[in-house]
């Protein structure tokens, strides 16, 4: 018997069948697909028809051995949504158990694309562990026409869904050309609540950065034809190879010029444009 137990470990018969024992496949769990692909089109921000794709489709169901189930589009919404209204959830609790107050941003902008206007609103709150979190609550888009107490009812809704109404401490406008007026509604009905600090002299604030733009921006009117000159005057030179030739051995006839970086529109800084655009202006006349 000794050497029929010694034969068992090598036996190619138990071998091959104990292999087949280890590859045998499992069930496939479709609950745990969907998951994972809902977690997947979300992070990588895949467009919801990824699942109607032929290639995907393919793949799916090469991988599953054919047991893959069929998604739609709308199948990837709803699911899209459980995990949304889920987190919104999640967070609706934090927010409810933070001992602090609520600090506010908000952004409203006009699409150069569509001239559809949109706005967003960020909580910003420390946490027990004082950690200064950010959280973005909406982004949506404002139905035309709006007035200032339909934005105003539109932030407040917002509030009232968070159920944070009775703890905001201020809101700062991210962009300078929101008017002053533009949520007053808003603070008046806060101050209806009694829930804003000192009446709510603390409430409203521009962001700095936005005043800012706004003055670098006025300021940049002044110069604005000189930059339109330079900028028409690359575009012109840089559009066909025999300018751009021609005006490379001006450069070299005159001397005195680094033509290194070569002639570009998308200078990051206007003043390195400016700058530039004096230097090679010798070499246009020339």
């Amino acid at each position: 018997m000794s050497h029929l137990n010694q034969h068992i470990p090598v036996c190619p018969l138990v071998m091959k069948s104990r292999i087949a024992k280890n590859f045998e496949l499992k069930a496939l769990d479709h609950n745990m697909v969907r998951e994972l692909m809902t977690q997947m089109i979300i992070k990588h921000y895949l467009p919801f028809r990824f699942v109607e794709w032929d290639q995907f489709r393919a793949f799916a169901k090469f991988v599953s051995h054919n047991e893959a189930q069929v998604y739609s589009k709308d199948d990837v919404v709803a699911d899209v949504m459980k995990v949304y209204l889920l987190e919104k959830d999640k967070l609706k609790k934090q927010l409810a158990a933070i001992e602090s107050r609520v600090c506010l941003s908000f952004r409203c902008w006009t699409s150069s694309a569509s001239s559809r206007r949109f706005v967003s609103l960020t909580a910003h709150y420390m946490d027990d562990r004082w950690n200064l979190i950010a959280k973005l609550l909406n982004f949506c888009r404002l139905d035309s026409p709006h007035d200032n107490f339909e934005l105003s009812r539109k932030v407040f809704g917002f509030l009232q869904d968070w159920g944070i109404e009775k703890n905001i401490f201020s809101i700062t406008v991210g962009n300078a050309s929101t008017k002053d007026d533009d949520l007053q509604n808003l603070k008046h009905q806060l101050c209806s609540l009694e829930s804003l600090l000192s009446n709510g002299d603390y409430f409203y604030f521009k962001c700095c950065a936005g005043v800012l733009d706004s003055m670098v921006q006025e300021s940049l009117k002044v110069v604005s034809d000189v930059l339109d000159k330079i900028r028409k005057s690359v575009k012109y030179v840089s559009v066909l190879n025999s300018r751009l030739k021609q005006f490379y051995q001006c450069v070299e006839e005159v001397g005195g010029g680094d033509d290194s970086d070569g002639l570009h529109l998308d200078v990051s800084v206007t003043v390195h444009l400016v700058k530039s655009g004096k230097e090679e202006r010798k070499f246009v006349h020339s």
